[in-house]
């Protein structure tokens, strides 16, 4: 076998693999030339804990360090030594090349980087049964929750982010009295770390984001029963509020809330009502999500969902705002008509669906 110099970097007629001198060389390392003048460097050996399915003998493994010019004859032996080592050792090349080419990507890729790709995931159009659409259709709030990490660590390399850093931003949310807002932060945070661990994206290796919970979570306002109720002016400022365009999140989001207004729905049962059951004066939502409501021992298909009428609900809020408030669902149920009672059969729908 010779030793692998310059000399041998030249096109040959056919395909030629070249081994390295084991004595003046590195066993296991190979030059492949061709025809059309690529030179490739590898190396191979015997692998005797993997056994070949059908024949049950060892399976000879080749990996490639790298083609010239990028790669020089020095380089290619030092790297094919290194490798020879870690065979000697006991351990996978396949497993520590990869463990090395996740570290080689996150190192130096900024979290701006990270962020801009994130955000370009979230807004690329996907097909949903309802058309198509962004990824995330909330992707403006995540724009917007996601600007302070920005502002502060931009430039910095996103796997040197620590966990203390992170809780640093969040008290800063914390500080300023925005406990749902640094929750928020620290929920797309986590959100994005994870996205980024992905092997095909390898920004970072590990998600720095802290999970918090009990004490150690921020208490937002609307967790603390303080009995505080909207007066009409409130009410009215929030609902055209809605309708300004400086304010933040998704047009869905907003029409959910002025249906959760005019309905006395709770957010969660807006959210819950499929788009087929939006008719011109009706929204029908699944009974399995309202709360308070009596359900039959035998549950039919059309026994889990209910019926409410949207002009009932309508005068229930015009009176409430009428009074100054919308003090319990019960004032505003005792002055409105009576609502039908909850469906015990398929024939229950179709007959107050006319009234």
């Amino acid at each position: 076998m010779p030793y692998i110099t310059d000399l041998h970097l030249k096109a040959s007629d056919t395909r030629q693999s070249i081994s390295d001198c084991p004595v003046k060389g590195q066993k296991g390392f190979v030059l492949r030339t061709t025809p059309n003048g690529v030179f490739s460097f590898y190396y191979q050996y015997l692998n005797k804990k993997r056994l070949h399915p059908e024949t049950g003998k060892p399976v000879r493994e080749w990996h490639l360090l790298g083609e010239h010019p990028v790669w020089t004859i020095a380089r290619a032996r030092a790297e094919a030594t290194a490798l020879a080592g870690l065979v000697a050792s006991g351990k996978s090349i396949t497993a520590e090349r990869a463990r090395d080419l996740v570290l080689s990507r996150a190192t130096g890729r900024t979290f701006r980087q990270m962020h801009d790709a994130y955000m370009a995931y979230c807004e690329e159009p996907v097909l949903r049964r309802w058309g198509t659409v962004p990824r995330k259709e909330s992707h403006d709030g995540i724009r917007s929750a996601l600007s302070r990490p920005l502002a502060w660590w931009g430039d910095r390399v996103a796997s040197e982010i620590t966990s203390q850093e992170i809780m640093e931003l969040y008290r800063s949310y914390v500080t300023e009295k925005h406990p749902a807002q640094a929750n928020n932060v620290l929920q797309q945070l986590g959100t994005m770390f994870t996205w980024g661990k992905h092997p095909d994206r390898a920004f970072v290796t590990v998600n720095p984001v802290p999970t918090l919970r009990g004490d150690d979570r921020a208490t937002e306002v609307g967790d603390i029963e303080d009995g505080l109720v909207l007066t009409a002016d409130q009410l009215r400022k929030f609902w055209f509020g809605l309708d300004d365009p400086h304010c933040p999140g998704s047009p869905l989001t907003k029409l959910a809330l002025k249906l959760s207004l005019v309905t006395l729905l709770r957010t969660g049962e807006c959210c819950a009502i499929p788009r087929a059951g939006i008719g011109p004066d009706t929204v029908t939502i699944p009974l399995a999500v309202t709360k308070g409501v009596a359900r039959p021992r035998r549950a039919t298909s059309c026994s889990r969902s209910t019926v409410w009428r949207a002009r009932y609900s309508v005068r229930s809020f015009r009176l409430a705002t009428r009074c100054g408030s919308m003090h319990s669902r019960k004032r505003a149920a005792a002055a409105s008509p009576a609502r039908p009672p909850p469906p015990t059969s398929a024939t229950w729908r179709s007959v107050h669906s006319k009234s």
